[in-house]
């Protein structure tokens, strides 16, 4: 028995979490969709269904966005996610080179900022990093508790833990520098860091839903 099907309080809380994640990432991925293409697609009971998705309509962040028109029985109300529910930003640094996007829930790009400069010295860069990102969001208009936090990427992540590397002039002074901590300590935001070449297999992944498995080569 896993903690899907344990009885006890703390299995169902585990299972309820479970279910409005897989609901809400079957909608991003697939919406917008109706109760019962949810329920065809994950096997879930209506009565789950309706529950979770009343409780993200509530809390805003799925919406409805139209009705079945022409087709026999109930109409169906279609779902999908808000995309003003929440944004996140993009980063992006290489070597003289930083690029930072706005998005919104449904990965829409609402800014771009591209800067150029110097990247040698770790703390100014982030400096200059917590800058464009608070100049971005001034700008944007939006509240800045509706950022989600900050998805961070650098071609150097964790090169220290492998047993080879391939040395890169101009990123010594990075190596066990805390960029994440830093810069989230400047902005008061989550940041998530990783490796860009990662990252970007990862949004290749998501952003092409539904396709069957594919292989990719990232060149530099």
């Amino acid at each position: 028995m896993n903690e899907n099907t344990r009885s006890d309080g703390a299995g169902q809380a585990y299972s309820r979490i479970y279910n409005r994640r897989l609901i809400f990432e079957l909608l991003h991925q697939a919406g917008p969709l109706s109760r019962v293409d949810i329920a065809d697609r994950i096997g879930l009971k209506p009565q789950t269904i309706s529950g979770i998705t009343r409780e993200l309509l509530t809390q805003g962040l799925i919406h409805e966005v139209g009705k079945s028109v022409g087709q026999r029985g109930q109409p169906q109300t279609y779902l999908a996610p808000n995309p003003d529910a929440g944004y996140s930003l993009g980063m992006h640094v290489d070597q003289g080179r930083i690029s930072i996007v706005l998005g919104d829930l449904l990965l829409n790009i609402r800014q771009r900022i591209e800067w150029v400069g110097e990247t040698t010295d770790p703390a100014a860069t982030t400096t200059v990093m917590a800058q464009l990102a608070e100049s971005m969001i001034l700008e944007s208009g939006i509240e800045k508790q509706k950022i989600w936090g900050i998805g961070l990427v650098l071609p150097t992540l964790n090169a220290d833990t492998y047993e080879a590397e391939m040395t890169m002039p101009g990123w010594d002074l990075w190596r066990g520098f805390d960029v994440a901590g830093k810069l989230g300590a400047l902005l008061d935001l989550p940041v998530l860091m990783e490796n860009d070449a990662t990252a970007a297999a990862m949004a290749e992944l998501f952003s092409h839903p539904g396709t069957p498995p594919r292989n990719a080569v990232l060149v530099y």
